[in-house]
């Protein structure tokens, strides 16, 4: 041992020792390690290790409120929460890619006119189709998107193209632009962008749902030439690009929505690996959010639960076919509702008995069924399905046994001949357990375990009442040595594999019990080690 490592552990000693006697501690400069004499030590030195208290969220894996309650007698619930399915609105109507097309051309009288004026101009009016890949849209006003112009002219002429889209309304202007171009002896070709954020679209100006009115107007200047123009023209092509909605209204139509099986994770029976775990009263809630200004009609196609050795079990119950999904009649409402599946309705008891490790769910629905409607859709409307699953802290545990791996390593010291490791438990839990520790390789490969003998309580359950409430805790103290065999075995070993069989007080008879957010098991674990420093 190194003269450092040597002062790391006599002076805390010396500090102590002389707060003792002189309520003040030496300084390190004070003790002249120089001068210590070239013998044997054996110091004896105890040492706290883990002074912790562990309550049941540390238990079951809960670490935020929100997976946990307690009602006015603070009797414990466990919550898991998952999202079934949930779809927002631009993602089930989204805007496609709009494009139109508009030529323009001269024949030999227009050229003719063209030269002995110094100017003429050519309008077209068009009705564009906006499609959608259901249903009709009336209106909707832009959250986001452009329009981009393109014109290519090999006509010999410059102008100016002017295009206006009526019932398209931003600070009460219509949309209007203009884009000039200019003949240089050779085709032209140039372009433009439009923000479109803002502008409210009015899809039923011309009395036809779905259409929007585009008007194209170009203007052409004299170029002081009489060039032939039959066979040229100029082409404007417009393209409406990543538009999203603030808001929009129509009829949307019939269409499937594809909700995919997904799965709420139980992590209370992440590391289960054996035995029983009864909750006397389970239950899964659905709620069911609507703020699509449409009806939707939905089924349950699947609703499992799925163990830790992936064998399922099929949920059955009160499940209402079809869901009882309502639709707001108000932009920016939701409609909300629900149902509960617990032990009165269904197999709930005896399924969360099996300590799954998942409940799956899948869902499949359809738009405006039974019959199609006016809708409407906000950005931030949305459809979605929520399961709740809650576990009141009432029932038994028989050999529920349950399991985890943490790495692990020690350094070797080389000057360490035993340890003893004493532990020390205040169990405030009504219910035994059997905990070991088994120390083992990079391959999982058992080296030692922290308890000698197996049989070995670990934590014993708390004094309970008649009504199985806890009353007093109770005391355990373990002492285990590891002599330098041992010790050997510990600075071999990767990792540490936890193990815990627990049974609730008198579970043997079936005997309820019921957890309180008070509970608690005290920790404390120390360790006296023998060292031989030179």
């Amino acid at each position: 041992m190194s003269v450092n490592q040597l002062k790391r552990i006599l002076l805390p000693i010396v500090c102590i020792v002389s707060f003792f006697f002189h309520f003040s501690c030496i300084k390190e400069n004070d003790f002249n390690y120089d001068k210590l004499a070239g013998s044997n030590w054996d110091p004896d030195l105890a040492l706290p290790l883990i002074q912790t208290s562990i309550n049941i969220q540390d238990i079951s894996g809960l670490v935020d409120s929100a997976n946990y309650s307690t009602d006015s007698n603070h009797l414990l619930k466990l919550i898991y929460t998952g999202n079934i399915y949930s779809i927002g609105s631009n993602h089930f109507l989204p805007v496609l890619n709009q494009s139109d097309d508009a030529v323009f051309s001269l024949n030999a009288s227009d050229s003719t006119l063209l030269y002995q004026s110094g100017t003429i101009t050519k309008t077209i009016s068009h009705f564009a189709p906006f499609i959608f890949q259901n249903g009709t849209c009336d209106s909707m006003l832009v959250e986001s998107g452009q329009l981009d112009i393109s014109l290519v002219s090999d006509i010999p002429h410059s102008g100016i193209l002017n295009i206006t889209i009526p019932d398209a309304i931003k600070n009460g202007q219509s949309l209007s632009c203009q884009l000039p171009f200019t003949w240089s002896g050779s085709a032209t070709t140039v372009g433009k962008s439009i923000d479109l954020s803002g502008y409210f679209i009015n899809l039923s100006g011309s009395g036809i749902p779905g259409v929007l009115t585009i008007n194209y107007s170009i203007t052409y200047n004299n170029s002081t030439s009489l060039s032939a123009v039959t066979g040229h023209q100029s082409a404007v092509h417009l393209d409406f690009n990543a538009i999203h909605f603030k808001s929009i209204y129509g009829n949307f139509g019939q269409q499937a929505i594809t909700l995919f099986e997904d799965s709420a994770l139980i992590t209370l029976f992440s590391n289960f690996q054996n035995g029983t775990l009864y909750f006397d009263d389970p239950s899964l809630t659905f709620t069911l959010k609507n703020s699509f200004g449409m009806p939707i009609d939905a089924h349950v196609s699947s609703l499992t639960a799925i163990n830790r050795l992936g064998q399922s079990f099929p949920i059955t119950g009160a499940i209402p076919d079809p869901l009882p999904i309502g639709f707001p009649s108000v932009a920016g409402q939701s409609a909300i509702s629900s149902f509960t599946l617990d032990k009165n309705n269904s197999n709930v008891r005896s399924i969360i008995s099996q300590c799954p490790k998942y409940i799956t769910y899948s869902l499949n629905a359809t738009s405006n069924a039974p019959n199609p409607a006016y809708n409407f859709l906000l950005d931030t409307s949305e459809f979605r399905a929520d399961i709740k699953i809650e576990l009141p802290m009432r029932g038994y545990a028989s050999g529920f046994t349950i399991q985890d791996t943490v790495d692990f390593r020690l350094d070797k010291i080389n000057d360490l001949k035993n340890a003893i490791f004493r532990i020390n438990i205040d169990n405030g839990f009504p219910a035994n357990a059997y905990t070991q520790i088994y120390f083992t390789d990079a391959g999982f490969n058992i080296l030692d375990s922290m308890i000698l003998d197996p049989s070995h309580t670990l934590i014993e359950s708390a004094q309970v009442n008649s009504a199985g409430k806890v009353i007093a805790s109770t005391h355990k103290m373990l002492d285990e040595p590891f002599p330098s065999a041992r010790l050997d075995h510990l600075y071999q070993t990767k990792k540490m594999l936890i193990r815990s069989l627990i049974n609730t007080a008198d579970f043997q008879t079936g005997r309820i019990i019921e957890i309180y957010d008070d509970y608690k098991i005290d920790v404390k674990v120390g360790v006296r080690a023998d060292f031989n420093i030179h």
